[in-house]
């Protein structure tokens, strides 16, 4: 991490002498493909039979959660740029029925079997510093140096479960692994300590990453084409792997009542589990969450907006469909108003909103895709975005 933020402070006296702009942007968003803030609130509560319906109603076979939080200070001139960036990444996957299971025990599913795949999440933070050239009008590349600082991924290769016909038993059948990079309770620790949060920093992997962005002009609009964060991060030899395989068959469990659930047995045999694992040290290669968009962007005669724009965006390994969006621009003086409509990802359908205000040497951006603050019922995301550009 200190190398890297060294090499960007011996660039920028360089960079300085032939500068354009200068850019400050961070990105902070939480979003799940599941329940709305509503669900989510009243699930904090005593948890019936009719709210256990609906959470349940509003799962999909297969759901998730995200977390993308980025920060970035970006140096450009002429065709040669210099960006210096801090992120944190985050993803889980889990199957409806596993929350069924979770709410009602086995008593709900009686003589049934299921694969409860997918199960799987990963957590990581780190640093890069990129340094990108716009070879001409069309095509622009660059390369970034990656410093990783914590990781955390946990998958279920296998998970199988069984009831009994007459729910006189329930059994699973799972293959497990995980890997951890970095200490999460002194991560935690540092959040609320000032003095400890270069804790945060500690370079515990190395990496190097491409991104490619491609433009061209086509049926009167322009098309851009982008690829970001195509690497990886070598996490160092002191990185905690585990391994497990188990199946059991366990006593009948029925949820009515979370406070009167008997936990002992259960937690028993939790500890049974933890007594399987036997974690070593290895060297681990993380591919990062590699990005793909595409956007068209054609100007329109209508008189309620000058521009429509029409997006897709995915992540590979982690989205399932990508997310599609229409947006459209309205100019006002020197304000620009963008108000579009997403769906797929790991995102409920919802409103976008996206704003420009441009004076001649400085610009401002805000933006989110979740518009439904208004309304719990309607929220299923927090997300906002703020970006400020100098031009020189």
């Amino acid at each position: 991490m200190r190398k890297i933020v060294l090499l960007f402070v011996v660039l920028l006296p360089f960079l300085s002498l032939a500068q354009t702009t200068l850019e400050f942007k961070t990105d902070m968003g939480i979003f799940n493909s599941a329940w709305d803030a509503q669900t989510l609130l009243n699930s904090l509560d005593y948890i019936d039979n009719n709210q256990k319906q609906i959470i349940l109603a509003e799962l999909d076979s297969e759901n998730g959660f995200l977390l993308d939080v980025s920060n970035v200070i970006k140096f450009s001139s002429n065709r040669f740029s210099v960006a210096f960036g801090n992120h944190i990444f985050g993803y889980g996957l889990f199957d409806k029925n596993l929350v069924r299971l979770g709410l009602y025990g086995n008593t709900n599913s009686l003589g049934e079997s299921f694969n409860l795949l997918p199960l799987e999440a990963q957590l990581i933070h780190y640093s890069d510093i990129e340094f990108g050239y716009q070879f001409d009008d069309k095509f622009w590349a660059g390369i970034s140096l990656i410093a990783g600082h914590q990781m955390l991924y946990a998958d279920f290769s296998k998970l199988n479960y069984n009831s009994g016909q007459n729910g006189e038993y329930l059994s699973y059948d799972l293959i497990f692994e995980g890997k951890e990079s970095g200490d999460w309770q002194n991560y935690v620790d540092s959040i609320s300590e000032i003095n400890d949060l270069y804790n945060l920093y500690n370079t515990l992997g190395h990496g190097v990453s491409m991104s490619f962005e491609f433009r061209e002009s086509i049926y009167d609009g322009e098309l851009a084409l982008l690829i970001q964060d195509l690497g990886f991060i070598q996490w160092s030899e002191n990185t905690t792997h585990f391994d497990i395989s188990s199946s059991d068959v366990l006593l009948p469990l029925e949820v009515s009542d979370f406070n009167n659930v008997d936990t002992d047995y259960y937690l028993d045999k939790l500890d049974s589990l933890e007594n399987l694992i036997d974690p070593y040290a290895k060297a681990y290669t993380m591919a990062l969450p590699t990005r793909f968009s595409a956007t068209f962007t054609k100007p329109t005669n209508n008189k309620y907006f000058d521009v429509i724009t029409a997006s897709a965006f995915h992540i590979l390994n982690v989205f399932s469909t990508p997310r599609l969006s229409l947006d459209f621009h309205k100019n006002i003086k020197k304000n620009e108003f963008i108000l579009g409509y997403h769906f797929g990802g790991l995102e409920k359908n919802g409103f976008q909103f996206n704003y420009f205000h441009k004076r001649k040497n400085v610009h401002y951006n805000l933006f989110t895709r979740e518009l439904g603050l208004h309304s719990p019922s309607q929220t299923q995301a927090v997300h906002v975005g703020l970006g400020l550009k100098f031009v020189f």
